[in-house]
């Protein structure tokens, strides 16, 4: 209920809000967001699981999608090309960075990183077991481990990773006090974090 209610439209509009004509779609799933983007821009996207890539494909037959880990993605060297970056819900590994370097690395010179994941409000950060136990009547789902983590920290890690974070919002549903997520929006720093030594500062 909350997709429907409040985090699909935030997070659709923080990409949005950017006019970006070629869209990173990290960690894919299904593919909705990708349909959704794909009808203002060109939108590439992965995910590890096949069964969802092919989803994906099916929901969005003029994106471009392929069966990807994280790792892999991170190990690929290849020429900035989007203008925009997304992590919708799909965060939620302890060691980041790495993914998150490459993703820079990905980005158009001033490209934009906009991550929606759980509010910290909602658990301790650290790892955390997320049991399904409210959709047990949609299926039988598996414990899914995740890793939780502060504001803070996530502001930290963007800038280990080369991004200035520049917007920090909580989408609410009408009428609800408690915040839905935590939807971060990060800009392409020039040269931190990526792998690439910054240049020495120079004093008077």
């Amino acid at each position: 209920p909350s997709r429907a209610r409040v985090t699909n439209d935030a997070v659709l509009a923080a990409v949005l809000r950017h006019g970006p004509r070629h869209v990173l779609d990290i960690g894919c799933g299904e593919g909705w967001l990708a349909a959704k983007l794909s009808e203002h821009c060109r939108v590439t996207g992965f995910d590890l699981s096949p069964d969802l890539v092919e989803a994906a494909r099916d929901a969005c037959p003029r994106g471009d999608f392929e069966v990807l880990s994280y790792a892999a993605f991170a190990s690929r060297t290849r020429p900035a090309f989007a203008g925009v970056a997304v992590a919708n819900f799909s965060l939620f590994e302890e060691n980041l960075l790495p993914l998150l370097q490459a993703v820079h690395r990905s980005l158009l010179q001033d490209g934009r990183l906009v991550i929606q994941t759980l509010h910290p409000g909602a658990a301790a950060g650290g790892w955390q077991t997320e049991t399904f136990t409210t959709l047990a009547a949609l299926g039988d789902w598996q414990p899914m481990p995740w890793f939780g983590r502060t504001e803070a920290d996530w502001i930290r890690l963007l800038e280990q990773a080369g991004f200035d974070a520049i917007a920090v919002e909580e989408p609410r549903a009408p009428g609800d006090s408690r915040p839905a997520s935590l939807l971060l929006t990060a800009r392409r720093a020039s040269s931190r974090g990526t792998g690439t030594p910054a240049p020495p500062s120079t004093r008077a």
